[in-house]
Formats: structure tokens, sequence, C-alpha cells
């Protein structure tokens, strides 16, 4: 059973349509396939957006923040090689890996 639709009308700048029509004839599809496709992925996108922003919110909210002088010295462990395990350097406010005794 197919899902329901619902037809819209949408004005778009001259260039736009033009865009959406080449590449319509290059890929061998309908219009209405690649404007769907487009709002599927810039509503995914979207979403994920508004969920990170809410995780940092939540973040915030609860003190799992990073001082400015701590994202330097993490920044800086990148540029300088300093701090790095598998290389990778820990991020701001995680502890700092144990340093292997010779």
């Amino acid at each position: 059973m197919a899902a329901e639709t619902q037809t819209l009308t949408v004005q778009l700048p001259v260039e736009l349509a033009q865009e959406l029509d080449a590449l319509a004839d290059m890929i061998a599809r309908p219009k209405n396939w690649i404007v769907r496709n487009a709002l599927v992925q810039y509503f995914a996108r979207e979403g994920e957006k508004r969920r990170m922003l809410q995780e940092g919110l939540e973040d915030i909210t609860a003190g799992r923040v990073a001082s400015l002088e701590q994202v330097r010295a993490w920044a800086n462990s990148i540029t300088n090689g300093a701090n790095v395990t598998n290389g990778a350097a820990p991020h701001p406010g995680e502890p700092q890996p144990a340093q292997a005794r010779t």
C-alpha cells in the first residue's frame, strides 16, 4: 500500500529551478523524487542538529562543561602532540590518562 501524499506548489528562484531541471535530466529521475529526497535529508540533518543542541544544553545544566583554559590546553595537546593516546588527545574535562612508568 502506497503512502498517502499531498501535492505542494513551491516558487523557486530561476537558477535553482534550472539546477533542479539539469539534475533531473542528468540522473534520469523526476524532479519530485529529487525534492522529496532533499527534504528527507534536510529534516534528518536538522533533527540531528536539534538533538545535539539539546544534548549540549543538558550537559551545561548538569555541569559537564570545560573552562577556556581546559579547552586551550586540550587544543595545544593536539597540535603539540602532548598527552596523545592512540592518536587522540583526551577531550577537555576528561581525566588525563595515567602515564606509563619506565
